[in-house]
């Protein structure tokens, strides 16, 4: 009979041959038996009688560990940081019998990676806060025979100026917002130097955000963004350029939409039949499955030898396509759902003209969004 840690299979702990007198060897007609284990003892039935041994149980190995407090700067990203550090044992077990998952506390997980110093293991992930505040995070390790949840805390400041400080003006908190949630990134120096001195002396919120919503750079980020919904890959420098060209020269964004919708690659990509292409519309453009009237009436349209694009826009310019970008507009901008009102309001502007990137500037110049930005969270 033998024993062997369960943390570490190579370390016997015990034979059968230790005891004295041979206490704990089984005869040979034994070798065969199949032994049976219950309530904690193992039974060995022999010739004439029934042999119980007592399971040698070591201390199973705990996981016992501490989370970090983080502290930085939004929206600068947290890379390889670490977010725990936990012991197991005597600190055998490879990181690899380990399994970390980190809860940020802002909505976003993402998996840990496990190292190890000495005895004590280190937890450590990548992530981004994007919003000024204190966020309780959670580190849920799993372990071959023990598993627990470490907690930890990240403290995120105002973003840093240019220069190295924190902004102080409200009208820099505001911009530096507005960098963010529309051109993806932090304000530069000669940005944040120019607007900041414009607002000061007087230039209204909606001039600033008109300038940046109708910009090349906030083109070609909705561009990007199609290329991937639609067309499954990153934008060409060619096509980049042309279709920053065409809104620069007034292309809406439903036009721009519906020109990658009924592009040649877009109909291979989602099956290559009229079918295929109006059930993607539908799941693509309104979310949803097709209804089996409306599938029918495109199909019978495309069959007639109506273009691909005239039925494209018209699902981009549908008022449920328009309901759902405008609600998705006010849950990007304002962080709220937007009533049926406001809904409606903005369909009609749409319809009168209106352009996603006019709702963003006015969106992003409205004293909601200005008293929400413009000082520390």
């Amino acid at each position: 009979m033998r024993a062997y840690d369960a943390s570490n299979r190579a370390n016997e702990l015990y034979t059968g041959d230790q005891a004295a007198g041979g206490r704990d060897q089984l005869g040979t007609a034994n070798k065969f038996a199949v032994p049976t284990i219950a309530d904690g003892q193992v039974f060995v039935g022999t010739t004439n009688s029934l042999e119980i041994f007592g399971l040698l149980n070591g201390p199973t190995p705990q996981i016992q560990g501490a989370g970090e407090a983080l502290v930085g700067n939004e929206p600068a990203p947290f890379t390889g940081v670490t977010v725990a550090t936990f012991t197991s044992g005597d600190g055998s077990a490879s990181p690899d019998d380990f399994n970390a998952t980190i809860n940020w506390g802002d909505g976003s997980t993402s998996q840990g990676t496990v190292s190890e110093s000495g005895n004590t293991y280190i937890v450590s992930g990548s992530h981004t806060y994007q919003s000024l505040g204190y966020y309780n995070f959670t580190v849920s390790v799993i372990g071959d025979l023990a598993a627990a949840t470490i907690g930890g805390g990240a403290t995120i400041h105002d973003a840093f100026l240019p220069d190295g400080t924190t902004l102080m003006t409200p009208n820099q908190y505001y911009i530096a917002q507005v960098y963010v949630d529309l051109l993806h990134r932090s304000v530069d120096p000669s940005g944040l130097a120019l607007w900041s001195g414009r607002l000061d002396q007087g230039l209204s919120r909606a001039a600033f955000t008109f300038a940046l919503a109708h910009g090349d750079e906030y083109y070609a980020i909705i561009i990007q963004a199609d290329y991937q919904a639609y067309l499954g890959r990153a934008a060409d420098v060619s096509g980049l350029n042309n279709w920053t060209a065409a809104m620069r020269n007034g292309m809406s964004d439903e036009q721009l939409e519906a020109g990658f919708v009924a592009s040649n690659e877009f109909y291979a990509h989602v099956g290559g039949t009229n079918k295929a292409f109006v059930d993607a519309l539908y799941s693509d453009l309104l979310g949803r499955p097709a209804e089996f009237d409306g599938q029918d009436i495109w199909l019978k349209q495309m069959n007639q030898g109506v273009s691909r694009y005239s039925i494209a826009l018209s699902f981009a310019t549908s008022p449920e396509r328009e309901a759902s970008r405008i609600q998705a507009d006010y849950e990007r901008f304002l962080v709220r759902p937007a009533d049926p009102d406001e809904v409606s309001f903005w369909e009609n502007a749409f319809i009168h003209g209106l352009s996603n990137e006019d709702v963003a500037a006015d969106f992003t110049a409205s004293p909601e969004y200005y008293n929400r930005h413009s000082q520390p969270a």
